[in-house]
C-alpha cells in the first residue's frame, strides 16, 4: 500500500493524464486480484484508487504544519542558559555590594 500511496503522489504532482491511467489500472488490477493478501487490503486500495480520481480529496502531507523538534530544543535551552546567567550575574552583583 505504501508503494501506491507514494506512486500516487508522484503521479498527481506531475499531472501525466497517462501516468493516471496506468497506476489506476494497477490499482484496479490489485482490488480484483484473487490473492489472499491482496483482498485484505481491498478496503485500503479502494481508498487510494477513490484519491487518486479525486484529487482534491487525496491525503493530506503532514509536513505542512510541522516545526522541527530540533529548533524548539534549541530555543528552550538557549533561554534556560541566558535565564541561569542572569541568575548567577544577579547574585554576584549583590555579593559585591555586600
Amino acid at each position: 500500500m505504501i508503494y501506491f500511496t507514494n506512486q500516487i503522489k508522484v503521479v498527481l504532482e506531475s499531472g501525466d493524464e497517462k501516468q493516471v491511467k496506468q497506476l489506476r489500472d494497477q490499482i484496479i488490477e490489485f482490488i480484483d486480484s484473487p490473492n489472499a493478501f491482496y483482498r485484505d487490503k481491498k478496503s485500503e486500495a479502494q481508498k487510494l484508487l477513490t484519491n487518486l480520481e479525486n484529487p482534491q480529496k487525496s491525503i493530506p502531507t503532514s509536513n505542512s504544519n510541522y516545526f522541527p523538534q530540533k529548533v524548539v530544543i534549541l530555543i528552550v535551552l538557549l533561554i534556560l542558559v541566558v535565564g541561569i546567567a542572569m541568575v548567577i550575574v544577579k547574585r554576584k552583583k549583590k555579593v559585591r555590594k555586600k
